[in-house]
């Protein structure tokens, strides 16, 4: 599976693991938290994405090390 595979799917997972539950409680939040709830759901996918891509990159980083150091 290619890197950028792994990445959309972990992405795709993100958006919807936190999409179901945060949906149903916006949904029936009063009027005036709903914009501040969809914002926290904002938040929260960005978050889960920056720390997928930077997972990623660090296996991606320990693998290259791990090839370089087989080679000394």
């Amino acid at each position: 599976m290619a890197t950028i595979d792994v990445f959309n799917t972990a992405v795709n997972t993100a958006k919807n693991t936190t999409g179901t539950a945060m949906d149903k409680m916006i949904a029936a939040a009063p009027a005036e938290q709903k914009g501040f709830l969809q914002a926290q759901k904002q938040v929260q996918l960005e978050s889960q994405i920056m720390s997928t891509i930077t997972n990623l990159m660090k296996k991606m980083d320990d693998m290259a090390m791990a090839a370089v150091n087989n080679l000394k």
